[in-house]
């Protein structure tokens, strides 16, 4: 690249650096121990795509990167040097602790990988991937880790970017699933306490509607995707046919992810979305063009405790008329693991599933385990749509469940028709 064109463009960008800005609200940080917000965004700040390129976007993407109420923020291509230097300054206000890019100063091209927080992060760690193919074998793809003290609650942040597959190539893709086992083995390396949560963000290069490749990846690395469905109709993070800044023919696929581990707490809420991360206005020099990447961000709110106002209304609906005779006197431990497990969108039917039969997750299919009564009994049909429907304060539901079951014993159906209320 020509050293010149670096230097005009770095001087440029210093003085925008205080000038500029797209004057977008800053909004207010959650201040609750138990709230992480987490965002994944590829920026696609690449040494080949040219100051030129680079230059009239890193300023959008800080922009908007310091408008959104994450946490928590895990880039990737961050390759360019000097426009990634910038970005990390022009972050630094609002999310002053940063790890360093991954893979730096090892030799060949870095990782591109960096995590940004508001909160402290106490530790970081990063390893390089031992395998890669076609230009990322050139690159330091790896996992860089970063432990997070959120007003003392820990949290463990590990950012990722995978091997791309290049024409199909099925080498291409054993590289990246030995890669997937590479990040799980680091991850059990670090010997992280199970009862703290655990969340892996990034390019995983897997398309979601894949599902036989998605799902495998899941199981390899031992994590759970919040439920996307429900939120946005077919969701995608690369789409070239709505994508503004590298318009194209190719189909849309889901490739970037906020992730949790299986193997470690558990999050009561969790529930990610796309994010086009639009730019008020376009790009400085092409309005047309409103989109500072080539992808699209990720963002994922996972809650760690239950909601006061569900434990309040638990507590008020178990001692009431309407509690099924098994569970007039709900214990302060159930009433908070039902809480805990309700945080859903699509709490009243997970609830009566959970109840029933126990859950299955539904990004996975694999089963969870069930609510655990104790010496209660079984719970009915009839008492489990009550009491969720109660907890949860979806009465739609059980009047739902109460109205197709007079007709039908199908409770599949039923399920499946009442859940989309």
């Amino acid at each position: 690249m020509d050293d010149s064109k670096q230097t005009f463009w770095f001087i440029r960008l210093m003085v925008c650096f205080f000038s500029i800005s797209l004057m977008l609200p800053i909004p207010a940080q959650s201040q609750d121990a138990n709230e992480l917000r987490v965002l994944a965004w590829n920026v696609n700040l690449l040494p080949n795509n040219g100051p030129n390129d680079n230059g009239r976007r890193v300023l959008p993407i800080s922009e908007v990167l310091n408008a959104s109420r994450a946490d928590v923020i895990v880039l990737s291509e961050l390759q360019s040097n000097t426009f990634s230097f910038v970005l990390m300054q022009r972050l630094r206000e609002n999310f002053p602790f940063n790890t360093r890019v991954l893979g730096r100063d090892g030799g060949n091209e870095d990782g591109g990988v960096a995590i940004f927080s508001r909160w402290p992060i106490t530790t970081s760690q990063e390893i390089v991937f031992s395998r890669g193919n076609n230009w990322d074998y050139f690159s330091n793809k790896g996992v860089m880790y970063a432990r997070i003290d959120k007003l003392n609650r820990i949290y463990h942040v590990f950012g990722t970017h995978a091997q791309a597959i290049y024409n199909n190539n099925e080498t291409h893709k054993q590289t990246r699933d030995g890669q997937f086992a590479e990040a799980k083995t680091f991850i059990d390396g670090l010997n992280l306490p199970n009862n703290e949560l655990v969340v892996l963000a990034g390019d995983l290069n897997v398309n979601f509607y894949d599902r036989s490749e998605y799902n495998a990846a899941l199981r390899s690395m031992r994590m759970h995707s919040p439920d996307l469905s429900g939120i946005q109709r077919r969701p995608a993070t690369y789409s070239p046919r709505s994508n503004t800044l590298r318009p194209g023919d190719s189909r849309a696929e889901l490739l970037d992810y906020v992730l949790f581990s299986r193997d470690h707490l558990r999050p009561s809420m969790a529930a990610s979305w796309v994010r086009q991360m639009r730019i008020p206005g376009g790009l400085p020099d092409d309005p047309s063009i409103v989109h500072a990447s080539d992808h699209y961000a990720i963002e994922a709110r996972f809650l760690v405790q239950p909601s006061q106002r569900c434990a309040d209304a638990a507590r008020a609906w178990s001692g009431g008329k309407a509690a099924a005779a098994a569970y007039a006197q709900l214990n302060e431990q159930q009433i908070t693991n039902l809480c805990l497990y309700n945080q859903t969108r699509r709490a009243p039917v997970r609830c009566y599933r959970w109840l029933m039969a126990g859950d299955v997750d539904w990004s996975t299919g694999i089963p969870v385990e069930p609510f655990n009564w104790g010496d209660e009994i079984a719970p009915s049909a009839a008492a489990a749509s009550a009491f969720c429907s109660g907890v949860v304060f979806e009465r739609a539901f059980i009047s739902c469940v109460n109205r197709r079951m007079a007709r039908t014993n199908n409770l599949r159906a039923t399920l499946e028709r009442c859940r989309m209320l």
